[in-house]
């Protein structure tokens, strides 16, 4: 099928279109070339060195050193950026670990401080084990524990 443009100016018809990876002929740059995927393994010239194709070669050069010393200058602030991101992403997950152990530290706490009570309060059916007459607090724990779902403390 033979590719032909668009009359409208916008794209082409009979072919897809889209955006592939080249090397330019001229100063073997890569660049994001965009046209029919039929035409995409032929050589190509990036679009800055489309304009100085036809220059002399000393100006050629020229433009290149200075397209490489900003290409260069580019990628070095994406490395920082992508270094900042994952000082970053690592410093959350730092400090996403240590408020995980405080809250298990502070559970384990709890955990015994409510097992230390209820210990002290172990019913034989009639009376408590901390000799108060009439405790209530291992009924409490019973009723606490069943109306949160839970069948026993250590659950």
């Amino acid at each position: 099928m033979t590719i032909k443009q668009n009359p409208y100016g916008v794209g082409y018809s009979g072919e897809t279109v889209g955006q592939f990876p080249a090397t330019c002929m001229c100063c073997h740059f890569e660049f994001a070339w965009t046209g029919p995927a039929a035409r995409r393994d032929e050589p190509h010239t990036c679009p800055p060195c489309e304009a100085h194709t036809r220059g002399p070669q000393p100006e050629r050069d020229r433009e290149h050193a200075k397209r490489a010393v900003d290409l260069l200058r580019r990628a070095r602030d994406m490395a920082r950026s992508a270094k900042a991101a994952e000082k970053w992403a690592l410093d959350k997950a730092r400090e996403a670990g240590r408020q995980t152990a405080a809250a298990l530290q502070s559970r384990s706490r709890a955990r015994f401080i409510l097992d230390w009570v209820r210990d002290r309060h172990v019913t034989d059916g009639r009376s408590c084990a901390c000799g108060v007459r009439g405790c209530t607090v291992a009924g409490d724990f019973s009723e606490a524990y069943g109306a949160a779902g839970h069948s026993d403390l250590r659950d």
